[in-house]
């Protein structure tokens, strides 16, 4: 859905469009957005691929991206209403086609928690048999190879996640054996690594008197076909949970971005300095034999390399 002109109906968007822009994220999943089910605000020059959302009080997940054209949403999977939805995402410059999960954790009471992680691997379980059924008709189609994963998963899938220690309960216990199996099945990698703790935490907290920091914010990747940069918690002015920040990569791309040759600065910036005296000696030097290729190339790189170093230096 593409934004229309006017002033943003929810000051979450306008807040997630003013760091996507900052810290040039392509792709961003809002939780706790607040959205109705059947009607997400708009915002100028934001777009909202996917959405689910349960009421404007509570819960909701949105997926954006800037509104440039280079991102559109092919289809997408409600599997959780308000709290999980699965879509898949073309990028126009690469060609890529990818699978994004975005998950805000039903964190309401233990039994919620549970039931939530259980209904996400059951959604995920159908969305994998329906989608490798599909591939078995056709020669040319993709079969499951996994989804990048991001969100608010108001839980921890280790101790060390969280600081003071606590020991974990029953219920916790039990998510974390769900979890495992939602990791399996989406062949998911933390971007964090093995070693990830509470040190790099995405949210902190006062509770009676004592402060809790934990790491509930994070991004997976599939363990195939996919690099990861380490996450970089960003802390904000509007929440206690921080903007977590990384790059993915396919590690084999389609298209190959192309970086484009070096050029000289405009001549005005080269009429004062050393860059025109360097031009002739090298020119002389040329000129004293035979002009080949690798003389030719020679050439032109240090009248390049003079010319963008008198460039930066007045600068």
């Amino acid at each position: 859905m593409r934004g229309r002109a006017g002033p943003s109906k929810s000051p979450k968007l306008d807040i997630a469009k003013m760091l996507m822009r900052l810290e040039k994220i392509d792709l961003l999943v809002v939780t706790e957005s607040h959205f109705d089910s059947d009607s997400p605000p708009s915002s100028r020059s934001l777009n909202i691929l996917a959405s689910t959302g349960i009421g404007p009080n509570r819960a909701g997940v949105a997926i954006c991206a800037l509104d440039n054209g280079h991102w559109s949403c092919l289809s997408s999977c409600i599997l959780v209403p308000g709290h999980a939805l699965l879509c898949e995402l073309y990028h126009s410059l690469s060609t890529e086609t990818i699978t994004l999960l975005g998950v805000y954790g039903d964190i309401s009471s233990y039994a919620a928690c549970t039931s939530f992680y259980k209904k996400l691997y059951s959604g995920l379980s159908d969305h994998v048999l329906a989608f490798n059924g599909t591939a078995g008709t056709s020669p040319n189609a993709r079969r499951w190879a996994g989804c990048l994963a991001a969100g608010d998963w108001n839980f921890m899938e280790k101790d060390s996640d969280r600081f003071p220690y606590k020991i974990a309960s029953g219920d916790v216990k039990r998510c974390r054996r769900i979890f495992n199996n939602i990791k399996s099945l989406c062949l998911l990698v933390d971007s964090a690594g093995p070693d990830s703790s509470h040190r790099v935490h995405t949210f902190s907290q006062n509770a009676r008197g004592v402060h809790v920091v934990s790491r509930l914010d994070c991004i997976y990747y599939p363990r195939d076909g996919w690099k990861a940069s380490v996450p970089v918690p960003i802390s904000t002015n509007h929440s206690d949970h921080r903007l977590v920040w990384l790059d993915c990569f396919v590690s084999t791309p389609k298209v190959e971005m192309v970086c484009p040759t070096p050029r000289l600065p405009p001549l005005k910036f080269l009429e004062e300095g050393s860059f025109w005296p360097v031009v002739m000696s090298e020119w002389s030097s040329l000129t004293l034999g035979a002009i080949n290729l690798p003389r030719w190339s020679f050439f032109k790189d240090q009248v390049l390399h003079t010319g963008l170093s008198v460039s930066h230096s007045q600068r």
